[in-house]
């Protein structure tokens, strides 16, 4: 099928116009797509105490590497990690030797726990009197 020139610049000017179209509707969509997200993450902020708004992502991080963080324990675990490492003589103390003593803190506090547990179990089983209370 052959076109004349008068048909070919009709659908050059159709293609052009739905190009502008929906080039406009992409923007459109972009910026409503950023307001939504920006929302979002400023819903999201509004959320987070004040307690822990002077916690840094990367002092959460490296707690968290060592064991599951748990919402309650998050600010003492990461001033325990400012603490040892205020203590060091050095300044710069190398992430690894935090982590582990993050991870010894830890591992201490669940042994304790767990020693706590194997009681409990002992009372419950009649293996151990219960202390007495004065």
């Amino acid at each position: 099928m052959l076109y004349t020139q008068e048909q070919k610049d009709r659908l050059i000017y159709r293609f052009k116009m739905q190009c502008s179209k929906r080039r406009e509707a992409l923007v459109k969509d972009q910026q409503r797509m950023c307001t939504i997200f920006e929302a979002k993450v400023q819903r999201r902020l509004a959320a987070v105490p004040k307690k822990f708004s002077h916690l840094k992502i990367k002092d959460v991080l490296a707690v968290e590497r060592d064991h599951k963080i748990k919402i309650y324990e998050l600010l003492s675990d990461v001033s325990g990690l400012y603490r040892s490492s205020t203590t060091n003589s050095q300044n710069s103390v190398s992430d690894a030797l935090l982590r582990e003593e993050v991870a010894k803190m830890k591992q201490k506090q669940d042994e304790g726990l767990r020693l706590l547990q194997k009681r409990k179990e002992s009372m419950l089983q009649g293996r151990v009197t219960k202390p007495k209370h004065k």
